[in-house]
């Protein structure tokens, strides 16, 4: 019999093209590693809980404008650039501004605290405004952890990673 050759499936270039654009987001496909890919994986994802957990148990102004510092650094070793990191932020801020009305509208003013404006549900206090501030410093702070990490940690360097954390002889993880 006479073997013949097989011609490539035709969705074979929409694969390929979906395997690079998975290289460029998760930083596999750089020629030069960025900082945080030097480090093992059971050390990445060890560093990524302590930023990601530091940014959300803060609860006043100072520490928590430290830790988005902090996370701004961290998304630098994971080679992001200043403007894409402040065009993502600005994607995001309208959401956040939503978010604040509700808590304006919802959460309760102290006791005895001056209210600059007040009309029905809605009543804006000074403690309002600083719980507004210190979510949305806050929510900034772990998107920048997330997207650094995730940027910087393939699925197989994760897998890895939580292997040598968490002793286990069958490790899956479904994403």
């Amino acid at each position: 019999t006479k073997k013949t050759a097989l011609s490539p499936y035709p969705a074979a270039s929409l694969l390929t093209g979906l395997k690079s654009t998975a290289k460029r987001l998760s930083g596999s496909g750089w020629k030069n590693k960025c900082p945080l890919e030097k480090i093992p994986a059971a050390g990445r994802l060890l560093l990524f809980l302590v930023v990601f957990t530091l940014c959300l148990v803060f609860r006043t102004v100072i520490p928590c404008s430290i830790m988005l510092g902090l996370a701004f650094v961290y998304c630098l070793f994971a080679k992001f650039r200043p403007g894409r990191m402040l065009k993502s932020l600005l994607k995001i801020l309208p959401f956040l501004c939503f978010f604040a009305i509700f808590q304006l509208m919802f959460r309760p003013p102290l006791a005895g605290e001056i209210q600059y404006t007040s009309w029905r549900f809605f009543t804006v206090t000074p403690s309002k405004l600083w719980f507004c501030l210190n979510s949305m410093i806050r929510t900034y702070a772990a998107l920048l952890s997330i997207s650094a990490f995730f940027v910087s940690t393939t699925e197989y360097d994760l897998i890895d990673g939580l292997k040598k954390i968490i002793p286990s002889r069958n490790l899956i993880l479904i994403l």
